[in-house]
């Protein structure tokens, strides 16, 4: 798998760093580092083909979480119900932090500050306004035509008070990813909609 690839390349290069091999040429090293560089941009891009692919599945839907999890052969998730509580505590704090901060500016840093400071291990957050303007932890390139607005992740938000969607697994990692949406308001008005992707296991 890729992701077997780019941790052998990078124990290469560590290796190679720290020893100062002798035998491997500034070329070669440079080659290598070229590679690796590589690698990671083709993970970054599965992982947004995967992600756009999962809000397409979304559309089809599943009867609930444990027909899914049947369906895919993994079994049930130990302590499923409580870790998705905390992401939806997550994703409702997200909310109000956005809520109070926006006013039209880049938020991406403040986004990478909240992934930082989450107990749950998060693979996306994110923040999408009522115009198209999309920021995302980690930073991730995009379609040029991709419009959140148009999203379900983005337009089952609206009208509830949370949003959780169908748990999926990440083909990346093989593991069970949880997504949550939720609408954010000020003074009673539409801005936007943020979401957190959460690891459950």
């Amino acid at each position: 798998m890729k992701s077997s690839k780019l941790m052998i390349m990078g124990l290469m290069i560590g290796v190679l760093a720290l020893s100062g091999c002798q035998s491997v040429s500034q070329k070669d090293y440079a080659a290598l580092e070229s590679e690796l560089a590589t690698v990671k941009e083709e993970l970054r891009q599965t992982r947004d083909e995967l992600r756009i692919a999962q809000e397409q599945l979304q559309l089809q839907g599943v009867s609930d979480d444990d027909d899914l999890m049947a369906s895919l052969g993994i079994s049930e998730i130990e302590n499923k119900d409580e870790k998705i509580a905390v992401i939806k505590s997550s994703a409702e704090e997200l909310a109000s932090l956005v809520a109070s901060s926006y006013s039209g500016q880049d938020i991406s840093p403040l986004l990478d500050e909240f992934v930082a400071d989450q107990s749950i291990a998060i693979s996306y957050v994110y923040f999408g306004t009522v115009d198209d303007v999309f920021m995302i932890s980690p930073a991730t390139e995009l379609p040029e035509d991709y419009r959140f607005t148009q999203r379900p992740a983005y337009k089952s938000a609206l009208g509830v008070d949370i949003n959780i969607a169908e748990i999926y697994i990440d083909a990346i990692d093989d593991r069970p990813i949880q997504t949550i949406t939720k609408a954010v308001y000020v003074d009673d008005k539409l801005i936007g909609v943020v979401g957190i992707d959460a690891y459950l296991d």
